[in-house]
């Protein structure tokens, strides 16, 4: 069963939290062995504009219906410091009992790298040291997403940026932890008014021989973010379709929807994705497909 570019909306939040004091942005889901799902998602207390930290929280459920915040933060305060905001969590079980956070860790000057953290339990998790991704300091790299297709092969795809150029790059390793910038492909680049802004927080599912990829695009007049769809049977040539599959409506993304996640429910699909209203509130949204 292919993953869908059909969805109905959910007319509600995924959380009920006071957007006057915070913001869940970014979400990421994991399904668990034990038939429960995981949702991770960066966590923004309001205090002061653009200059707030940004931590790494989660969430449970067993049917990506109702969901229950975790207590506490999985990461909050790296190593190094001025690394204050920390985004887009993707999360992978590399061994039996043990898992991997790629994430991106972002500096004042927005100036964004990939950097990793290892759990046994997906709730306590233990900074790796050094950037996975980012050495290459003319850029900024950003929304990390990690497709583990078998034990000595990691694809890690994210956002690069220098400027207004927006660009979703490809990454290989044998380990998960050793990546080399000098071989970074692009693979999908700005071609269309609707993205002209930005291209960003690629996921990737895998089914039958073709890549699917769910993307984030900003652009047209007036701005707004949208969540577009395409497909590669070599991660070389991507065939986008022209129109989002998620677009601002509602009363809760009337400004921008960014940001996706598809998680397969039994034989139903969901996807997540952070919107933003008209009074720039920004929450956890959810739509499932028609199929």
């Amino acid at each position: 069963m292919k993953p869908p570019i059909s969805f109905i909306k959910i007319n509600k939040p995924v959380f009920k939290i006071k957007t006057n004091k915070s913001k869940f942005i970014c979400p990421r889901i994991i399904k668990l062995n034990n038939n429960l799902y995981r949702m991770y998602f960066s966590k923004e207390i309001l205090k002061k504009k653009n200059k707030n930290p940004t931590s790494i929280g989660s969430a449970i459920s067993k049917d990506c219906m109702e969901w229950f915040i975790e207590t506490g933060d999985r990461l909050k305060i790296l190593s190094d410091k001025k690394y204050y905001r920390l985004l887009s969590p993707s999360v992978i079980k590399i061994k039996k009992n043990l898992y991997r956070m790629y994430f991106e860790a972002r500096l004042l000057n927005k100036r964004g790298v990939i950097k990793s953290a290892l759990s046994k339990d997906g709730l306590n998790w233990i900074e790796e040291k050094g950037i996975r991704i980012g050495i290459n300091k003319k850029f900024s790299f950003r929304t990390p997403f990690c497709l583990k297709k078998n034990p000595n092969n990691y694809e890690l795809f994210f956002e690069r940026l220098k400027y207004n150029k927006h660009e979703i790059c490809l990454a290989s390793s044998t380990d998960g932890y050793n990546f080399d910038d000098k071989k970074i492909s692009i693979i999908v680049k700005q071609e269309s008014n609707l993205e002209s802004y930005s291209i960003t927080s690629p996921e990737i599912w895998y089914s039958r021989g073709r890549y699917h990829m769910y993307y984030s695009a900003w652009g047209g007049k007036p701005l707004s973010g949208k969540i577009f769809y395409a497909y590669s049977f070599n991660k070389k040539i991507w065939q986008k379709r022209q129109k989002p599959i998620i677009s601002p409506s509602n009363v809760y993304d009337q400004i921008h929807c960014s940001e996706p996640s598809i998680v397969k429910v039994k034989n139903s699909w969901k996807i997540f994705y952070e919107g933003c209203d008209k009074n720039n509130k920004w929450r956890i949204l959810c739509a499932q497909s028609k199929y």
